[in-house]
């Protein structure tokens, strides 16, 4: 459906989200293949969110994010 609307879309496919503080330090990329089993910092994936928002990386793609 989010594909399909026309819309300009960004899906993130974090693994298992943990309270721990923003690193910087995390992988991004393709999501085939990932595990879900990971973890990243809920910090860490909004760094990524808001950074993928002003950069415009992942338009109208699926991207995996993992610590």
């Amino acid at each position: 459906m989010v594909r399909a609307s026309g819309l300009t879309y960004t899906i993130v496919q974090p693994p298992t989200l943990t309270f721990g503080p923003a690193t910087g330090a995390y992988r991004q990329g393709d999501y085939r293949g990932r595990s879900i089993l990971g973890r990243i910092s809920r910090a860490d994936l909004a760094d990524f969110m808001l950074d993928n928002l002003e950069q415009e990386r992942y338009l109208n793609q699926s991207v995996y994010v993992q610590n």
